[in-house]
Order: C-alpha cells, then sequence, then structure tokens
C-alpha cells in the first residue's frame, strides 16, 4: 500500500469513527432538510423573522425549485447540554479527567482543613497562657500543628499540580478534536454554504468559538471543582464543630445574596440604560465621521455635536445611578463581613460560657463559614464559562452535523471510464440560494464538443461565470440538466467529476507552500499522483514550460522550492496565472475552464499569460470566459450571452458579418483599445512633467525580489527622474514626529476635566483613607476578641464584657465602613462621569474640527475613531480621583499595619514582613499563570488555525483541486505537534502554579512557628501574637481582597482581532483582571463581582452598540482568590495584590491620556475653528482654477491633478466628465476647501479661497453627492442641518420652498408626520431616491451661491434618478452649478463640458460642439449608447 493509500485509508477510517455516531450523516436524505435556522446570537424573535423572511424569498417559486435552494442552504438545529461538549473524548481522556476531578476536589477541601488546624493552634495557645499547657508540650504542639501545614501545602502542590494538567491538557485535546472535526465538515459544505456565511465567520468559529470551547471543558471545570468543594467541605467543618452557631452565620449569606438581588436588578436596570444611552451616541459618531465631508461642507458640526451631547447627558446619568447603586452594594457587603465577625464573637462567647464549644471551635466555625462564602461566589463566573462554551459549540457542532448535499467526500456516483470530455447544458435555469429573488439563467441549452474551445462573451451579470460553476457542480441547477459526456452530472461521481477538470480563475489563488507544492496540488486524487518522486517533478516542470512558467521560476534562488508566501502575494500577477495555469494542466485534464484567466493582467503580463492559455488549451475540451474579446478570435465557438440567455454563437467571422450584439462588443473594445493607444503615447510627456515621487511603498517593496526578474516578466517602469513641482512641495515636508508627554503633563490633562469636581475629589480620596485604616483596625478588634475569649472560667463575666464590647466596636466598624464606602463610591462615580461626559464632548468636537486628510488615515476610519471614542476616552478615567484613592487606600493599610505591628512585635513584624515578597510571588504567578494558560491556548493554534482560514477562504480552489482531504491532513499534524510541543509548556506552567498555591501555607506555617516559639519564651502575650499576626491576615481574615481596580464605565477594551460579527457569547480576557464599571476602590470577594459582571456582558451583548462602541465580547475573569484567603503571616500582602494588575492598568490609562493629548494639541492645516480670513458678505459666484496641482496627503506617490486650468462664469452650469480617477471628484472637493493645492490656486470672485474665512466661505456653497448622508432624527432636523444659522431662526416657508424645489414637498406631506418623520439610521426609512432629495432639500435651504454635485444621481435606478435629475435641474437655475456626470444623458444641456483625462482638462465645449469634435467625449458617449444596447 502506497502513502498516499494509507492516507486515504486513514482518513475514511477517522471519517466512521467521527461520524459513524450520527446515523443522519450516513444516508443521503431524500428529502430537503428542515427550514433554515442560522444558529447565532441573535434572539428567539430575530431568528424567526430571519426564517419568515426566508420563506418570503422562496414563496414566489415552484415547490420543486424552492426545495433545490433550500437543500443547499439548510443548517439543522442542534440542541446541546454540557455533557455534548466531549463528544469527542477518548476512553484515556475521560479517565484522566476523572483523576483531575477527584485531584481538584482535594485540594478544594484542602484550605477548609487549614482552619481546623488554625483553631487548634489558637486553643494551644489558650491553654499555655491558662497554663492547662506545659511549655515543653505547647513546643511540641506547636511544632507538631506546624507540620500540617506543611502536610496541606504538599497535598495542595499535589492535587492542583495533576487538576491543572489534566483538565488543560484534555481540554486542548477534545478542542483539536473538534477543531478537526469541524474543519472536516467544512471542506465537505456545498459552495452555497459558503455564499451566506459572514466574513470572517469560519474564522472565528475556528478561533475564537473552539477557545470558548476549550475555555469550558479545560481549567475552569477544575476551578470549580475545587470552589464547590471548599464551600461543601467549609460547611461540614462547621457543622461538625457546632451546629448552632454555624446555622447562624449562614445568614451570612442569606444577606448577601438578598442584598445582590436587589441592588443587582437596580444596577441592571441603570446600566443597560446607560448602555443604550451610549449605543444611541455611537450611532451618532459613526453616521458623522462616516459622513465627515458632508458634516464639514455644511458646518454642521457644532449641531451634530450637540446632537451627540444630549445622549452622553442621559449616559451620564443612567451610569452615575448604576455606579452609586454599585457602591451601595459594596458598602452593605463590607458591613455584612464585619457583622459576621460582631455576631459569630458575640453568640460564640455566649456558647463558650455555656460550656457547648471552645475558642477553637469558634475560630473554626467562623473562618470555615467565610471561606465557604467566598467560594461559592468563585463558582458563579465559571459557570457563565461553561454557558458561553456551549453557545459556541452550537453553532460549531451545528456545521459538523450537517449534511452536505453536494459532498465531494462520497463515494456515491458513477466514473466514466473512457471520458471524451463533451459538455452540454440543456433547457438549464439557475438561481444562486444566496439570491433567490433573481433568476441568474433560463432555458440556456449549449453544446461544447470533446477537444474544441468554446468562448463566452457577454456584458457583467449575463452569465457566464455561472455556466462554469454548474459545469464544476457548485451548485445544482433548479431546471434542466448538465450533461458529462451523455451522463447527468448529478449521476456522477463528484469527487471524480472535478478530477477530471481544471479551472483557472480570474483571481489564482495560490497556497503558502512552494511553487512545486502547489502545481503539484493539480495531480491529487489522479492516477499521476502515486508516481515517484521524480516522475512528478518532471510532469510538475513540463506544466510549468508549458504555461511560460519554467524560465522565470528556474531563475529564482530556491527555484521550484520557492515558498510562494500567503495567498501568494510574493508573486506578481502573472507569475501567480502561470502556475495557476500549470497546477490546472499538470494531470492534463480532459476539461480546461478558464474564468476570465487574463482580466486582472496588465496588456503586456496578458499576452505572456495568453500564449500560455493556447497552449494549454490545445487538444482538450476548453471554455473560455473572454474579458477582452481579441483573445477569443480564434475560437471554435463564441457564444453571446446577455441577462442569463444566449443570444447568438459562431465563430469569430460568422458574428462580426451578423452585426448584432457581438459586432457591437468588438466595436466598443475597439474605440477603448484606440483610447488607451492615445493614453500610452501621451504618458511619457505627462510624465515629464509629473513624474511618480521616489517613495517606497508596499507594492513596490513586494515586487524587489533578491532574484533577476524573468525577461517575460515584463512590467510597465517610470524611467524619467525629473522631480515635478508637486513633488518637490511635497518633499520639502517633514515628517510629522509623534510627541512624547511626560506622566505630569499627562495627569494635569485629566484633572482638567475634574477641576469643577473638586470637592467631590476631596470627599472620595478622605473616604479611601477610612476605607484604607478599615482593615487594620479591625485587626486589633480580632486580637482583642481572641484575647477576651482566651480567659479562663474565672474571668467568664470579664470574658462576656470584654467580647460585648468589641463586638460593638465591630458592628461601629461595619456601620463606619458602610458610610465611606457608600461616599467614595457616589463620589468617585459622580467625578467618573462627569470626566467621561467631558472627554467625548470635546474628543468629538475636536475629531469634527480635523481637516477631511486627517479622516483619510487608514488609522481614522470612522470605526477606529468611534472605537476611540468608546475605549480610550472610557479607560481615562481610571486616572481621574479612582487611582489616587487606590493609592491612598492601599498606603493608608500598609502603613497602619506596618506602624502597628512594629510597635506591638516588632520581631514577629519583621518576619512576616520578610514574608511579602514570597507572598507577592505567589499572588503574581497566580494571576500570571491563569493568564498563560490562556493566552497559550490561543496562540497555539493561530498558525494552524491561518492554514484553515486560508484553506476555508479558497474553497472554491480547494474544492475544484478536491484537496479536502489533502488539507484536513496537513491541518491534523500541525494540531498534533502542537498538542506535542504545547504539553511541556502545561507541565511548566502548571508546576509554577501549583507552587504558588502550596507556598501560603509554608508562610502560614513559619508564622505560626516563630510566633509560638516567641510565645515559648515569654516574649509575646496572646494578644501581641494575634495582634502582629492578624494585622498582616486582617483583609484575609476579614474575607476582603483588593486585588481588583474598579475604575471604568465600559472595561472592555477595543477589538485586536478578527471580531465575532454576532458576539454570541462570552469571551475570557487573559491579561486583564475583571473590572465593574464603577467609580471606586473595592477589596472584596467576587460575588458582587461575578454576579455583575454577568448581568453587564449579557445586557451588552443583548443591545449590542453600533461602531467602534461595541468591542464584540465582553470579558470575564478566572482567578481563583479564594485559595489565599485567610493566610495570616502572608497577608500583609493583601493590599499589594492590588498593584499587580496595575502595571497594566497604568499603562493603558497613560496610552490613553497620551492619545487624547495628542489630539487635542493637532491643529488642523484647514481649521474650522478658525476666525482668521476675510469675511464675505456676498459672493457672485465665479470660479477659476490656475495651474492646479495636487497630490492626496495619504497617496502622495499618486499625482492626481496636473496643471488644472478651469474657468466658470457667474450662473453657469459647468459639468465634468471622465474617467474614473481622472480628478473630477477632487475638483469638487478642492471647490469646498477639504484640501489645498499644492501647487497654483482656486479663485472665487477673484479672491483666492485660501484667504477667506473658511466658516464663510462653505455658507455660500451647497455639495449634493453621491451617496446622500441623512443623520438619526426627523425629516426637519435634517432639512435644518443645511441652514447657515440656528434652526430657531429659520422660517418654515423657506423649509417649504427648499422642499419644493427638491420635488420632495409633496412626499413628505404625504407621510403620516409629515416633516416629524423619523428617518432612521443614516436614513434607512426612505428610499435612495428620497434621500438624495431630502439632500437637495437641505443644500437649498442656505440658497447657495455656488451649487457642487458630485454624481448626484450615479447611485440611482432609472426612475428616481428622472425624478431627482428634475430637481437638481431646477435647483441648478439662478447659480453656479459645477456638476460630476456619471450618466451623460444627465449633462446635455450643461452650459459647458470638461472633459478631464490624467488630471488636465483635454477638450471643453457644449454637448454638440464636442459630439461634432469626435474627440474623447464623442468616444464616452459611444461607450455608454453600446452598454444601453446590451
Amino acid at each position: 500500500m502506497t502513502m498516499a493509500q494509507e492516507t486515504s485509508s486513514t482518513w475514511r477510517i477517522w471519517r466512521r469513527q467521527c461520524w459513524g455516531r450520527h446515523p443522519s450523516l450516513n444516508n443521503k436524505p431524500v428529502e430537503p432538510a428542515p427550514p433554515l435556522r442560522r444558529l447565532d446570537s441573535k434572539p428567539p424573535e430575530a431568528a424567526k423573522a430571519e426564517k419568515e423572511e426566508e420563506d418570503t424569498l422562496l414563496s414566489h417559486l415552484p415547490e420543486h425549485e424552492a426545495a433545490i435552494l433550500k437543500r443547499q442552504l439548510d443548517i439543522p438545529p442542534v440542541k446541546l447540554t454540557y455533557k455534548s461538549l466531549y463528544r469527542y473524548a477518548t476512553r484515556n481522556d475521560l479517565l484522566l479527567m476523572v483523576l483531575s476531578s477527584i485531584c481538584a476536589i482535594v485540594g478544594g477541601a484542602v484550605m477548609p482543613l487549614m482552619t481546623i488546624v488554625f483553631g487548634t493552634l489558637a486553643g494551644t495557645f489558650q491553654g499555655f497562657f491558662q497554663k492547662t499547657v506545659t511549655g515543653a508540650e505547647f513546643t511540641q504542639k506547636i511544632d507538631h500543628l506546624t507540620l500540617y501545614f506543611v502536610y496541606l501545602a504538599i497535598a495542595e502542590f499535589v492535587t492542583i499540580y495533576v487538576a491543572t494538567v489534566g483538565f488543560i491538557y484534555t481540554g486542548e485535546h477534545i478542542s483539536a478534536k473538534i477543531r478537526e472535526n469541524y474543519l472536516a465538515s467544512i471542506l465537505r459544505q456545498n459552495i452555497g454554504y459558503f455564499d451566506k456565511l459572514g466574513a470572517g465567520e469560519i474564522t472565528t468559529r475556528i478561533t475564537a468559538d473552539t477557545n470558548l470551547v476549550q475555555d469550558g471543558i479545560s481549567e475552569k471545570v477544575g476551578l470549580t471543582l475545587t470552589a464547590i468543594a471548599t464551600f461543601v467541605t467549609a460547611y461540614v467543618i462547621g457543622y461538625i464543630k457546632y451546629w448552632k452557631l454555624t446555622l447562624i452565620l449562614t445568614s451570612t449569606i442569606v444577606a448577601i445574596i438578598g442584598t445582590m438581588g436587589v441592588l443587582g436588578r437596580m444596577m441592571d436596570k441603570w446600566n443597560k440604560a446607560s448602555l443604550a444611552a451610549y449605543a444611541e451616541g455611537g450611532t451618532v459618531v459613526e453616521e458623522v465621521i462616516s459622513s465627515v465631508r458632508n458634516a464639514t461642507a455644511f458646518g454642521t458640526q457644532d449641531k451634530l455635536a450637540k446632537q451627540y451631547d444630549v445622549h452622553l447627558i442621559e449616559a451620564n446619568k443612567s451610569g452615575f445611578k448604576m455606579k452609586t447603586t454599585l457602591g451601595s452594594m459594596i458598602g452593605f457587603l463590607m458591613c455584612f463581613i464585619y457583622l459576621t465577625y460582631a455576631l459569630a464573637f458575640w453568640q460564640g462567647s455566649r456558647y463558650l460560657v455555656a460550656g457547648d464549644m471552645t475558642l477553637n471551635d469558634i475560630l473554626t466555625i467562623l473562618l470555615s463559614i467565610m471561606i465557604g462564602a467566598f467560594a461559592l461566589g468563585n463558582v458563579a463566573p465559571n459557570i457563565q464559562a461553561f454557558a458561553t462554551a456551549i453557545a459556541a459549540a452550537n453553532k460549531i457542532y451545528a456545521t459538523i452535523d450537517r449534511v452536505s448535499p453536494l459532498d465531494p467526500e462520497s463515494d456515491e456516483g458513477k466514473k466514466i471510464e473512457n471520458v471524451e470530455g463533451t459538455i452540454e447544458l440543456r433547457n438549464v435555469k439557475h438561481i444562486y440560494p444566496s439570491r433567490p429573488e433573481v433568476v441568474v439563467m433560463e432555458n440556456v441549452s449549449l453544446l461544447v464538443p470533446a477537444g474544441k474551445t468554446t468562448a463566452l462573451v457577454g456584458a457583467s451579470g449575463s452569465g457566464k461565470s455561472t455556466i462554469v460553476g454548474l459545469v464544476e457542480r457548485f451548485y445544482d441547477p433548479v431546471g434542466g440538466e448538465v450533461l458529462f459526456d451523455g451522463h447527468s452530472i448529478q449521476d456522477l461521481n463528484l469527487r471524480w467529476l472535478r478530477q477530471n477538470i481544471s479551472l483557472v480563475s480570474q483571481e489564482p489563488t495560490l497556497f503558502a507552500t512552494t511553487i512545486f507544492g502547489n502545481i503539484r496540488h493539480g495531480l491529487i486524487g489522479t492516477a499521476y499522483e502515486q508516481q515517484s518522486t521524480d516522475e512528478v517533478r518532471e510532469l510538475v516542470e513540463n506544466a510549468a514550460r508549458e504555461s511560460n512558467a519554467h524560465d522565470f521560476i528556474t531563475q529564482l534562488p530556491e527555484g521550484y522550492n520557492t515558498n510562494v508566501g500567503e495567498r501568494g502575494f510574493l508573486l506578481s500577477g502573472g507569475q501567480k496565472q502561470r502556475i495557476a495555469i500549470a497546477r490546472a494542466i499538470v494531470s492534463d485534464p480532459k476539461v480546461l475552464l478558464l474564468d476570465e484567466a487574463t482580466s486582472a493582467l496588465d496588456t503586456k503580463s496578458e499576452g505572456v499569460v495568453q500564449a500560455a492559455l493556447d497552449k494549454a488549451s490545445q487538444g482538450r475540451t476548453t471554455i473560455v470566459i473572454a474579458h477582452r474579446l481579441s483573445t477569443i478570435k480564434h475560437a471554435d465557438n463564441i457564444v453571446v450571452m446577455s441577462l442569463g440567455r444566449i443570444v447568438e454563437q459562431g465563430t469569430h467571422d460568422e458574428l462580426l458579418e451578423r452585426k448584432a450584439a457581438y459586432y457591437n462588443l468588438v466595436t466598443a473594445q475597439a474605440i477603448a483599445a484606440q483610447t488607451q493607444a492615445k493614453d500610452e503615447a501621451e504618458e511619457p510627456i505627462l510624465d515629464e512633467k509629473d513624474a511618480n515621487l521616489a517613495v517606497r511603498t508596499p507594492a513596490t517593496e513586494k515586487a524587489e525580489f533578491d532574484y533577476e526578474p524573468d525577461p517575460n516578466d515584463l512590467e510597465l517602469r517610470r524611467t524619467k527622474t525629473q522631480q515635478s513641482v508637486s513633488s518637490k512641495i511635497l518633499a520639502g515636508k517633514s515628517n510629522q514626529d509623534i510627541p512624547k508627554y511626560s506622566l505630569w503633563t499627562l495627569m494635569r490633562l485629566v484633572a482638567s476635566f475634574n477641576r469643577q469636581e473638586w470637592h467631590w475629589m476631596l470627599i472620595g480620596l478622605f473616604s479611601s483613607i477610612i476605607n484604607g485604616a478599615g482593615n487594620p483596625v479591625q485587626a486589633v478588634f480580632f486580637a482583642k476578641s481572641i484575647t477576651a475569649l482566651s480567659l479562663p472560667p474565672s474571668e467568664y463575666g470579664t470574658l462576656r464584657s470584654q467580647t460585648n464590647f468589641w463586638s460593638w466596636m465591630y458592628f461601629m466598624l461595619a456601620l463606619v465602613q458602610l458610610v465611606f464606602y457608600l461616599l467614595q463610591g457616589v463620589a468617585f462615580a459622580y467625578c467618573s462621569e462627569r470626566l467621561v461626559h467631558r472627554t467625548r464632548d470635546m474628543s468629538f468636537r475636536v475629531m469634527l474640527r480635523q481637516d477631511i486628510q486627517f479622516f483619510d488615515r487608514e488609522e481614522n476610519t470612522a470605526g477606529a475613531l468611534t472605537s476611540f471614542l468608546s475605549t480610550e476616552t472610557t479607560h481615562l478615567a481610571g486616572m481621574s480621583g479612582v487611582t489616587l484613592g487606590t493609592i491612598l487606600q492601599v498606603m493608608t493599610t500598609l502603613a497602619v499595619c506596618c506602624i502597628i505591628s512594629l510597635a506591638v512585635g516588632w520581631k514577629l513584624a519583621l518576619v512576616c514582613i520578610a514574608t511579602v515578597p514570597v507572598v507577592l510571588g505567589c499572588g503574581f504567578f497566580r494571576f500570571w499563570m491563569l493568564a498563560r494558560f490562556q493566552q497559550r491556548a490561543k496562540k497555539a493554534y493561530e498558525k494552524s488555525a491561518s492554514y484553515a482560514c486560508e484553506a476555508t477562504s479558497a474553497i472554491r480552489t480547494v474544492a475544484s483541486l478536491t484537496r479536502e482531504v489533502d488539507v484536513w491532513e496537513h491541518y491534523h499534524a500541525q494540531l498534533v505537534d502542537q498538542q506535542v510541543s504545547s504539553l511541556q509548556s502545561i507541565l511548566q506552567s502548571s508546576l509554577l502554579y501549583a507552587g504558588s498555591q502550596s507556598f501560603m501555607f509554608l508562610c502560614i506555617a513559619l508564622g505560626f512557628w516563630y510566633g509560638g516559639t516567641l510565645i515559648g519564651r515569654g516574649e509575646y502575650n496572646l494578644f501581641q501574637f494575634f495582634q502582629t499576626l492578624s494585622i498582616f491576615a486582617s483583609n484575609r481574615t476579614s474575607g476582603i481582597n483588593p486585588t481588583i481596580h474598579i475604575a471604568v464605565e465600559h472595561p472592555y477594551p477595543p477589538a485586536t482581532q478578527a471580531p465575532n460579527p454576532d458576539a454570541a457569547h462570552l469571551q475570557h480576557h487573559p491579561r486583564r483582571p475583571s473590572r465593574l464599571p464603577a467609580s471606586c476602590i473595592w477589596n472584596f470577594y467576587h460575588v458582587p463581582a461575578a454576579y455583575h459582571r454577568y448581568h453587564a456582558a449579557r445586557e451588552r451583548l443583548r443591545d449590542p452598540i453600533p461602531g467602534g462602541e461595541q468591542d464584540g465580547r465582553a470579558r470575564q475573569r478566572c482567578d481563583d482568590d479564594t485559595r489565599c484567603i485567610y493566610l495570616p503571616p502572608i497577608l500583609v500582602s493583601m493590599n499589594e495584590p492590588q498593584a499587580l494588575p496595575m502595571d497594566g492598568v497604568h499603562s493603558r490609562l497613560s496610552h490613553a491620556a497620551a492619545e487624547l493629548k495628542q489630539l487635542f494639541d493637532r491643529k488642523p492645516d484647514i481649521d474650522s475653528w478658525s476666525t482668521d480670513g476675510e469675511v464675505l458678505q456676498g459672493m457672485e459666484g465665479s470660479i477659476e482654477f490656475r495651474d492646479v496641482h495636487f497630490r492626496y496627503p495619504t497617496r502622495p506617490e499618486q499625482p492626481v491633478l496636473r496643471g488644472l486650468n478651469l474657468t466658470v462664469k457667474p450662473g453657469q452650469y459647468v459639468a465634468l466628465v471622465g474617467a474614473s480617477g481622472c480628478g473630477k471628484s477632487t475638483t469638487i472637493a478642492l471647490m469646498e476647501r477639504f484640501y489645498d493645492p499644492l501647487v497654483g490656486g482656486i479663485y472665487v470672485d477673484g479672491r483666492e479661497i485660501s484667504s477667506l474665512n473658511i466658516n464663510n466661505y462653505r455658507n455660500h456653497l451647497a455639495l449634493v453627492s453621491q451617496e446622500p448622508t441623512l443623520y438619526q432624527g426627523s425629516i426637519r432636523d435634517n432639512i435644518l442641518l443645511g441652514a447657515d444659522k440656528a434652526p430657531e431662526d429659520v422660517p418654515e416657508e423657506a423649509i417649504v420652498q427648499a422642499c419644493k424645489d427638491a420635488n420632495i414637498y409633496d412626499f413628505i406631506l404625504s407621510l403620516p408626520e409629515a416633516f416629524n418623520t423619523v428617518v432612521g439610521s443614516k436614513g434607512s426609512m426612505l428610499s435612495g431616491g428620497q434621500k438624495q432629495r431630502v439632500a437637495i432639500a437641505r443644500a437649498l435651504l442656505r440658497d447657495p451661491k455656488i451649487l457642487l454635485l458630485d454624481e448626484a444621481t450615479s447611485a440611482l435606478d432609472s426612475e428616481s434618478e428622472k425624478v431627482v435629475q428634475a430637481a437638481l435641474d431646477a435647483a441648478a437655475k439662478g447659480r453656479t452649478t459645477i456638476a460630476v456626470a456619471h450618466r451623460l444623458s444627465t449633462i446635455q444641456k450643461a452650459d459647458m463640458i470638461y472633459v478631464f483625462d490624467q488630471g488636465r482638462i483635454v477638450e471643453n465645449g457644449t454637448h454638440n460642439e464636442l459630439i461634432a469634435r469626435g474627440g474623447r467625449y464623442f468616444e464616452l458617449v459611444n461607450l455608454q449608447s453600446l452598454g444601453k444596447n446590451r
């Protein structure tokens, strides 16, 4: 058995194993699949509506045609449970998960067991001071009990290590199986299935969604089991010790859940309102920035900024209420903690005096209850991860379980032994499944004889490429049949059929491997595939010679072993096309399909490739789709198609004699060829005057190789080196350096936004100091309470009195903390909301101040700037009083801790302080390791994901080459290699993580051992020991975990990778700790965090925010902080872990502030805020362009206008015509002064426009562009944006007259709400013609002296165009008008027509004059009339 046969056998065995469990996959369904239901993030109502819409689209078709289309699109719904995620788990995986689960449970039980040792040690100390334990016994017991901490550390290390390794390994293994099955299923799907997929959807599924599934079945399972085990063990210990006190203290959980339930709902309500307001504001921003030219032209920046501010004010109100509620929740939860201590000591002292329990029992129960409560809170975020994994798996499994109606891996169907290559279409009717409303081909019959060349020609959309798709059986026709050698292709084996047909498409797709590998792909599935390497190489080289590729390949340094890069980007278009031709003919196919194989090439490259095609088509059946008719003159049969039908066919000479459709096509291309010849003759003359800049661009860099270029690879290169005037001007401009700002400068910027709230800031900062001192104070109360409870029976009266007193102190502390956490939360919430409001408002206004070249830059797209407003301005809130409050709270806690502990017992204090680096290391490793687990899981699959995405994005090429098995095998091999390499990483990182967990127990052991030693020597009394120890344990022993900084209103960073368009679920973000949207600092455990994090994220997904406001996915955290609760000697770090994530926070905040500072400091060259320049009281409307040279700032190497001279008289209607890219729209942009020319000047009424006041000048102009821009609001609001005065100052008569002039008034009155009718986002409620007429009315409202029309009717259908054109003709009367014409019929009556070519005026005159002249304009008119004939 050969390697290829063995591989194929392995593939088929794997398929039976993986898909054999699903009986539906083994039988081809006779009936159409169930109705289409897309399994995405849409709510049920939306999915139902989508299904109804699809049924409506198919309702006009006969039942059998609708069934054929549905079968090609249907995705059966899949209902999954959590158990379904383990569908592909092997027996070894299950055994390892069982072992890991046991270890995770044991590891979770270790923490509560620590409380027993802690309580026993406290009892031993009590016995020593009550003289019931001798010094020797005391020392022995201390040593013995300290060893228990060591044992617990060892147990924790082993169990956590095994659990972590086990769950991460099995998670990776199972998710890899899911990836393999998903890719295999994707490769088996029909092409119609891909037509309905959104851009990047497959990429999202195979990367982000599988990561989410892995997240839900790997380490989070262990963390959840650990937390549950901790909770159960803690309560079991408590009830065993003394059930009454345990039951009483359980009220803590009830209070927490009740408070969170009530306040959480309020937070959800206000958070949803805030997000909704920001969503509407984000829509305004996206609308305005995406149409910034319109806003600039009409000077509506201030009006639109006020619209945005309305939404900001509403969001500010709701956000403040939400954050105030959150501050209340935090305050109440802190209060509950201290009340729990008060209740435990007060009630425990009563039971102790009654003889029902001991000090040992009280401390054990108290700590167990607190640990249990915190462990329960740690389950919530992980449960959400499990739900997210199920949601993600739903979409993946729906694809895996889908039965493809055109399965290339199916063995069904006949295989013809002796292939001739005759193809016939009989009465074929075709409708694309993704466009059921359009009949692409109707009753087409065509015979393609074997061994002959048949050419298909016709206009775009006539059905030429559809024939190729049907022959390849990418689709099934809804009527008729396609025959191959007399057999219906539906009866033939699909894989065999495609192996006998080779396709060369317009855009050749090469894969990221060597040239040899790419050509060898053409041998897959053929008899040649089994030949020896030398024989295969000979076939490859022969194919390359036939395709005129061998010569340039051999000149490469590595020859056929040269890697072509992803999608072949290292090669030129002609080189890629010739390799694709070699790949197509290497297997000597009987049928060759050429789908516009040379249309994307320049004239000289086309000649080389065409010669290769002519050679390749000899002796085989060839179907050619022609782009240039000159390439198919020698075809045996030429088929002319129009609107999905064959209108005529015959040889080249026969069709020319008929002088019908083909004759018109040839004549039109002859005129275009003459024009092109003139262009090539004139180009050197233009180049001498305006040569290209010597600028290195990505395109030129890409074309530079280390080898000599193939002589056949002819390229058009500039040979002149003389610089143009504009080149010299551009060369004189220096690059702008990105400024660097000091931290003090950035802090001053942030402070300036909160200057008015300084008194609120002081309240918040003072509250932070009080809250920071709360933990050390409670440590004093804790030590005093233990000391009181340690009194002997003879002093029980004093015991009760002192315990009652300290319990009241705890009660007092609870109230103080409640009040000051409330004050802190409210004060910082108010400051934060005001800061974000002002920052967003000012940032938006500064953006609108910028000139148009700012928005032309790639980094300043509408989405990027909208995202900037959402994220960077929000991040800035973290540099307000919140950050300073955090610092003050942490420093207060640390300072008070150190001062008190050193004052009371400096020896033990120094030892405890010495453990701080260890604890910091533990905290850091815990945080860093969990982050690294996630990061490594994502990065590990980047390479394989890139490979899979490359293959699926070129699915037509993969299908035509029958590469499905080959792609899967390469992908499978990559996953296996990645799993092997990642296993070592898992073992190492898990070792560090488990070590970080166990080290804490060792630190506890050190504290108790050394403290016990000091007590044994008589150096410390009980109060000194517990005072010093509990000072450092104060935050942990009180359940406080201040590792989280809460400072931002929208805690989600901007998307940095291909986003998931439907944002179906929450995604773990490994590098960032979870932060709730509140302006406060809070040190608390995960219960409220998880609760609010879940609901806030859920609301974000329920109400997606348009534009950049939506990040795509909410983030959640998987940090296991319960392991660090109550670890006494180490916990001077109870505040220091707060600094762990602060480094990233500081970096992000500094970056946000620097970005804003740079934006605020940027002063545009054309400043709409400027008051400089002459103010015109009136304008006649004469216009003159004098020797204007211009290049776009973002494309300085490309000249646009090269010495433009143009004159327009007042009141004249002037039309600008010419080919695309000749400078027409640029002329309009320069008139609006969106840019300044590099050389020359533009004069209006004899004044250079750069000397005029910019806003006053634009008030005399009005622009109507190709895409009409309407904003959210009513029709009246949109029309009023055109006024050059306040809306209230515009008389109603003026609005009515503008609408009448624009031919829209009657339509508006026909609407139920007339002028108050809401137009929707970007005017979506109106048709194109209606929007354009509203835009015209807006332009006329200001009664402009100059009207600029930039292809104002080109995007409209013919009916709408007539109405709009009539409105434009009326609007042009009595004012100077410059119109850029798309359809020449619309400007026949113009007073003057200027014909542009390569940035110059080549001729001008009236319509009749230019027609009589027979020049460029005459050619343009002829081409358009030919288009109409077709």
